[in-house]
C-alpha cells in the first residue's frame, strides 16, 4: 500500500524527488540502488538454483529517486530450496533494506507450464524474464486489445494516488507504459492522457467520462457496479468478501460484451500469474479463497475451452501454496 502523501516522510521524499528531477541527478542514486541489489544478491544467495534480477523502473528508465521501490524477480528451484527457507531471507532483506519493497517469486518448474497467462505488456517491464522464456524456447503469452487494457488499468490503479497528488513526478513512467502499449505520448497531463488512450485501445467502446469518475472517486463501486466490474474484477473479488459492501453475482446481471469478455479473462490470467508469483508469500487461507473468487468467474462467464484452461492453471497453482 503506497505511504500516505500527507506524512512527513513522504513530502520529503517527494521533494527530493522533484529536486533530482529538475536538476537531471538521477544517475547519482543508482550506486545506491546497485548496493541494494548487490547485498540482497548476496544475502539470499543468488546461486545456480536461485536466481535475482531487477525490473519495472530501475531498467525501464522510469527509475524517479528516492520515491521508486527497486523491485525484483526470483527465480528458484524448489526442489533445491524450501519455500519457507527463502520467505523467511526475503522479508530479513525487506527489513534491512528499505528500497526493497516487492518480489516476484517463481518456482523454475511452473514458469514452463504457465507462462501463457503472463501479460505479454507487463512483461515488457520485466526484460530479463523476457529473456529466460526466449532462451528456453518457452511460448509466449498472446497480445490484443484485451491484454492491453487490463494493462492500462491495473498501472491506473496502483498508480491514481500518486497521479493525484504529483502527477508531474509520473510522466516518465506513463510515457514509458504508453510507449509499451504502442502508443507513444507526451503525457504531459497523464490522467487525461490515460483516458484518451483508454478510449483509443476500446475503439471508443468505453465511456470514458464514467470511467474517469469512477476512478477519481465520483462514482461509487456499487453505482456503476454493472459496468466497471468486468474492467475491475478484483475490486468486485475484495468487494464480494466484505458483507458489509457485498455487491450482486455479476452474472446474475447481464452477459458480458465482447470486449468486457476479452478484458475480463486477462484479468484472470493477470491473478492466476499473479498468485504464482506470490505464493511463497500468501497465507494459505486467502490463497485458496482468492483462487475460488477466481473459479466462480472462470465457470460463469467462459466456454468450456476455455474454463479447462483456466481450471488447469487453478490446480497448478494451488500446488505451490501450502
Amino acid at each position: 500500500k503506497p505511504m500516505p502523501v500527507t506524512t512527513p516522510l513522504k513530502r520529503i521524499l517527494i521533494f527530493a524527488a522533484r529536486l533530482t528531477e529538475s536538476l537531471h541527478l538521477t544517475f547519482l542514486w543508482f550506486p545506491l540502488y546497485a548496493l541494494a541489489l548487490f547485498i540482497i544478491k548476496r544475502l539470499l544467495p543468488e546461486g545456480p538454483f536461485l536466481k535475482v534480477w531487477p525490473r519495472n523502473s530501475y531498467t525501464s528508465g522510469a527509475l524517479l529517486p528516492p520515491l521508486s521501490d527497486l523491485d525484483l524477480t526470483i527465480l528458484y528451484d524448489a526442489d533445491k530450496i524450501r519455500q519457507t527457507h527463502l520467505k523467511e531471507r526475503i522479508r530479513k532483506c525487506q527489513k534491512l533494506i528499505p528500497l526493497f519493497k516487492e518480489a516476484n517469486v517463481y518456482p523454475l518448474h511452473g514458469i514452463k507450464t504457465l507462462c501463457t497467462h503472463i501479460n505479454p505488456y507487463e512483461l515488457q517491464r520485466d526484460q530479463e524474464l523476457l529473456h529466460y522464456l526466449r532462451q528456453n524456447n518457452l511460448p509466449f503469452p498472446s497480445s490484443g486489445r484485451g491484454k492491453a487494457l487490463a494493462f492500462l488499468f491495473r498501472a491506473l490503479e496502483a498508480d491514481i494516488e500518486a497521479l493525484s497528488h504529483y502527477p508531474d513526478l509520473r510522466i516518465k513512467r506513463w510515457r514509458n507504459l504508453a510507449s509499451i502499449l504502442g502508443h507513444p505520448s507526451s503525457m504531459n497531463r497523464p490522467l487525461e492522457d490515460i483516458f484518451d488512450l483508454a478510449a483509443k485501445l476500446s475503439r471508443e467502446e468505453i465511456d470514458t467520462a464514467l470511467l474517469r469518475e469512477f476512478i477519481m472517486g465520483a462514482l461509487s463501486f456499487e453505482e456503476k457496479f454493472e459496468i466497471f466490474w468486468p474492467f475491475f474484477p478484483v475490486k468486485y473479488l475484495l468487494y464480494s468478501l466484505d458483507k458489509k459492501s457485498a455487491v450482486v453475482a455479476p452474472y446474475t446481471i447481464r452477459p458480458p460484451t465482447p470486449l468486457e469478455q476479452e478484458v475480463l479473462e486477462a484479468h484472470l490470467d493477470w491473478e492466476i500469474w499473479g498468485l504464482f508469483g506470490q505464493s511463497v508469500f500468501a497465507s494459505p487461507q486467502h490463497y485458496a479463497a482468492h483462487l475460488n473468487n477466481l473459479k466462480t468467474i472462470a465457470f460463469h462467464y467462459f466456454d468450456k475451452a476455455r474454463q479447462k484452461k483456466f481450471n488447469e492453471a487453478f490446480r497448478i497453482i494451488s500446488c505451490y501454496n501450502s
